[in-house]
């Protein structure tokens, strides 16, 4: 048993760390911190600032138009750079805090994370085989509860 499998293992079934993955942006390291539910919500993250609305669906459409998407997130951060240096500007001008003036002209924040879903521990062969042996089970299960061809299952209503 891997340590990965061993660690999803440890896990509770319920929890986003199963199959999510937090990433230091400054390093690219997979941080060992547990995921709340609601940190995944897209209101936890995002104010819905009306140049951020636009941002996404333009980046959307680009995406749609067949650009590729990696280009187009590459772009959308030079834009955001671009917006991070004109906030520190206007808030040189106005004496005021940058990280507030980019908040509230382009609904910009700093993170310095993000999630993405985990790699699976299990190559497909694997996980071909394992299904296999399940199925295998579960028929070999449902022989035994079947009589003269019929299922032999009781159902408990509570």
């Amino acid at each position: 048993m891997t340590d990965a499998t061993l660690a999803a293992e440890e896990v509770p079934e319920t929890s986003p760390n199963r199959y999510i993955e937090k990433v230091s942006l400054a390093t690219g390291e997979v941080l060992d911190v547990t995921i709340e539910p609601r940190q995944l919500l897209v209101s936890h993250h995002r104010d819905y600032h009306l140049v951020d609305i636009q941002a996404r669906r333009f980046m959307s459409r680009a995406v749609a138009s067949g650009s590729e998407p990696e280009k187009v997130r590459r772009r959308m951060k030079e834009v955001r750079r671009m917006g991070h240096r004109a906030s520190e500007f206007v808030a040189k001008a106005t004496g005021q805090d940058p990280t507030k003036v980019s908040k509230a002209l382009f609904g910009l924040k700093h993170r310095e994370y993000f999630f993405r879903y985990k790699k699976p521990p299990l190559t497909a062969e694997e996980v071909e085989r394992r299904l296999g042996i399940l199925r295998r089970r579960a028929r070999e299960q449902m022989a035994r509860a079947t009589v003269d061809g019929r299922p032999q299952l009781s159902v408990l209503l509570t």
